[in-house]
């Protein structure tokens, strides 16, 4: 993607339009949406396994606030991501 939007930039203004161009021609937004959806089948799976430990039973409301709020903020949702893929 860098490369491509280099070249463009090369010969020409990098507008929304030229961006949005670039973005689906290298298929970089369907390789995000993919992403999201592997990131929240993860976060769901990790809610429902971790339900089944002592440590959630014991911290419920703030495990269960924290799932809730895994949109709050990037670094939340990379947070809860990180820990989610150390549950085994």
């Amino acid at each position: 993607m860098e490369k491509e939007i280099a070249a463009k930039r090369a010969v020409q203004e990098i507008t929304q339009e030229v961006m949005e161009e670039l973005v689906q021609a290298t298929g970089f937004h369907d390789a995000y949406n993919e992403l999201v959806i592997a990131e929240n089948a993860l976060i769901e799976w990790s809610h429902s396994t971790i339900k089944h430990e002592k440590s959630y039973r014991e911290n419920r409301a703030a495990i269960d606030a924290m799932y809730e709020n895994v949109n709050a903020s990037p670094e939340k949702r990379q947070e809860l991501i990180l820990l989610s893929m150390k549950i085994r």
